[in-house]
């Protein structure tokens, strides 16, 4: 509370007669002015912080009908998984966009996530694990109707929580980034699901059709090696 107050000094000069001659009389008055008071208060208040905004993103989303046309897998040779961790992929596909999308601009387009599944298209029977991507691109553009390519995209899967019962297919799948500003159409025709594209793989494990045929093939190697010494 604030309270403010002003005194105020006059000096009035008087004229005064007396006995017949002029006299100059100086009178000095004092004015306290207690009407100058005045009062603000304030009452209490909290000030709460506000985060700070890193990006902002547009309240319109753009919808997208994509379509992974090509998957090629270069590694591992034969498309050989091998269960365990550690397992390498290298791959190039190819997305193009139906004539009816809206575009897709900018400097974080997009995501490629990869997994195996036990069936073409399945859910993923181990971590999906996102592929490396340069600046360049996930920046890529896509014009409705028109396609492009990513080579090179690398991937490490882990497959040591899984046999290979569950590994019968590699599959890539395109999404919008954390910071994109379209999502995928949602699914109304068939050309709304092909963001996902798989392979037929071949897997070398626990519950795979190379071991079963190793142990065979030993199985068989003893009975011939028994037989001649016999």
């Amino acid at each position: 509370m604030i309270h403010l107050r002003s005194t105020i000094l006059f000096l009035l000069v008087l004229k005064a007669n007396g006995h017949g001659k002029n006299e100059s009389t100086t009178v000095e008055m004092t004015v306290e002015m207690h009407t100058m008071e005045m009062t603000h208060e304030m009452e209490d208040f909290t000030v709460e912080s506000t985060p700070t905004v890193t990006h902002c993103r547009d309240l319109h989303m753009k919808e997208v009908s994509l379509r992974m046309s090509d998957l090629k897998i270069h590694k591992p040779s034969e498309k050989i998984m091998r269960i365990g961790g550690n397992q390498k992929v290298d791959i190039t596909i190819t997305i193009s966009s139906a004539n009816d999308s809206e575009s897709i601009v900018g400097d974080d387009n997009w995501m490629i996530d990869s997994f195996v599944t036990s069936v073409s298209r399945g859910n993923p029977t181990a971590p999906a694990v996102q592929a490396k991507l340069s600046v360049a691109q996930q920046g890529t553009d896509l014009m409705p109707g028109e396609s492009f390519t990513l080579s090179n995209l690398r991937i490490t899967l882990d497959l040591s929580t899984v046999n290979c019962y569950g590994v019968t297919h590699f599959c890539a799948r395109a999404k919008p980034s954390s910071r994109a500003d379209w999502m995928l159409k949602e699914a109304e025709t068939e050309f709304d699901y092909m963001h996902v594209s798989c392979q037929l793989v071949v897997c070398s494990g626990k519950g795979s059709s190379l071991e079963a045929n190793t142990k065979t093939w030993c199985v068989l190697s003893m009975l011939v090696l028994m037989n001649y010494i016999l």
